[in-house]
């Protein structure tokens, strides 16, 4: 009997009318997150509500999404409409959701930290839903705010007026937690749902925190107390997360997927497509445990207009530059997989290239999606030696003003294009999805492609004075001198 896997579901929930509770069409912004197993899709628990900041980025709590695995997330639309008769129609679209973000800092506390985001292209894809992204706010302890405590669970879905209160008041020992104090659990607005959003004052585009109970109010300081994080306090980190808007980029079909052979099909990196059947990435991503009989799977993506197929490849060989120690995994960390079979003629290979000091390029961080849509975010790349010359001599590495830049959210093996020229590769990424904040400063860190370039056109398993790496250079250039200083 195969695993259950625990999935994630997103509803949103839309009534096309306007009355006294509910959100006008222009305003529909509150979605519900639940859970299921698979594949019982009609057993559904709604665990929180969520909040859409972008047209393809959530809101909500970390503790609503922390499931069994991130990539097992599915999205279902749910249209209420109300008909002349009397009643309502519903349908229900599910697709599948392209991530989750947990803030690096959340350590399973609901009062500390406790924000995440979900993505998902389906609104993005559907205007004619009447999703409209809010903007970032604050939760203001001056004004009334408004809680929308049931999420769009109901058909009208319930407004409550609040006033805020600071987390000195609330709790000193949790500095991001706000709170509205009342006389008892019994009160309605304790029926409110984690992750559920509160607008301040009159404004209504704008979010300025969520509800971070989960379950009601809570008894923990001897105070009934719903307890709210500020937008103001995360704004880095969700700003970081969905970056500035970026065009979509079609028919970037050169980047892959490389995932493990399982039931869920995790991503572990991504490639490049380098000849008709293999692929540049990164060793950290290709080595694998033989004991724990881990198999590797190469996924292509054709895009075809607004619509795009995936081919999943085997791997038949996997190449590790010899050199490549896992204890320092900024030397020689690269590696070249080879598939059965060939890829599809619409895939073309990249040349290879060589990065440069001070070069402007862009970074494919996050690869295709279910839509074909690839970031190509710019970067200035600077060399090693300005980088950790003294440690690292092959690492270069981009500069970003904190660890929650956007770009840090890029996975190893992505690929980077110099000069507008996207037919080159010149670099890819040896970081995983962080950025590194050990130089006083947080960075991102490359492979120039023309330091491996003969071995990446012959690859080899074994260790040999023809590898191209500097360490070997070194060792050649140590022994011609001494022939020379003998004879």
């Amino acid at each position: 009997m195969p695993p259950k896997l625990t999935l994630l579901l997103v509803i949103g929930l839309l009534t096309l009318t306007h009355n006294c509770y509910g959100q006008a069409l222009e305003s529909r912004f509150i979605v519900q997150l639940g859970h299921f197993t698979q594949p019982f899709l009609n057993q559904t628990v709604i665990r929180c509500a969520g909040t859409l900041i972008s047209e393809t980025h959530i809101l909500c709590t970390a503790s609503c999404v922390i499931v069994q695995s991130p990539a097992e997330i599915a999205v279902n639309i749910k249209v209420v409409t109300l008909v002349p008769e009397g009643g309502n129609t519903s349908s229900s679209t599910l697709v599948p959701a392209t991530g989750v973000f947990i803030h690096p800092f959340y350590d399973h506390n609901q009062y500390a930290n406790n924000a995440a985001i979900v993505t998902t292209n389906v609104l993005r894809l559907n205007p004619h839903l009447g999703f409209a992204p809010r903007s970032l706010g604050s939760l203001s302890t001056s004004t009334p705010c408004n809680l929308f405590g049931w999420g769009g669970e109901l058909l009208d879905p319930r407004r409550d007026a609040v006033m805020v209160t600071g987390p000195v008041a609330c709790d000193p020992n949790y500095p991001q937690s706000y709170c509205t104090v009342f006389d008892s659990v019994s009160h309605s607005t304790c029926d409110a749902m984690q992750g559920s959003p509160l607008t301040c004052g009159n404004d209504d585009i704008t979010v300025a925190g969520f509800v971070t109970t989960d379950g009601g109010c809570s008894t923990d300081t001897g105070r009934t107390m719903l307890n709210y994080h500020s937008i103001r306090d995360f704004r880095d980190w969700i700003v970081g997360v969905f970056g500035p808007e970026l065009p979509a980029r079609d028919a970037v079909n050169f980047i892959v997927t490389v995932l493990e052979r399982n039931e869920t099909s995790i991503p572990r990196c991504f490639g490049t497509v380098i000849a008709s059947n293999r692929v540049l990435t990164t060793a950290t991503c290709a080595t694998i445990d033989s004991s724990l009989h881990v198999e590797l799977l190469v996924q292509t993506r054709i895009v075809q207009g607004s619509t795009s197929s995936s081919t999943n490849f085997a791997t038949s060989q996997i190449y590790i530059h010899p050199y490549y120690s896992e204890e320092n995994p900024l030397e020689n960390n690269v590696a070249v997989i080879e598939i059965s079979g060939t890829f599809d003629q619409r895939i073309v290979p990249r040349t290879l290239g060589n990065l440069q000091h001070n070069s402007s390029c862009q970074l494919f961080g996050w690869g295709p999606t279910d839509i074909g849509f690839t970031r190509g975010d710019p970067i200035n790349v600077n060399g090693p030696q300005l980088c950790e010359p003294n440690k690292n001599p092959q690492a270069f590495c981009t500069m970003h003003p904190t660890i929650f830049h956007y770009s840090c959210n890029a996975m190893t093996g992505s690929p980077v294009t110099c000069g507008g020229n996207e037919s080159v590769v010149t670099g890819f990424l040896i970081n995983n999805a962080t950025c590194n904040s050990n130089i006083g400063q947080a960075s991102l860190r490359y492979h120039s492609v023309g330091e491996f370039t003969d071995w990446i056109l012959n690859p080899t398993n074994e260790r040999s004075t023809s590898v191209s790496t500097k360490v070997s250079a070194f060792f050649v250039f140590v022994s011609i001198l001494l022939n020379s200083l003998v004879n």
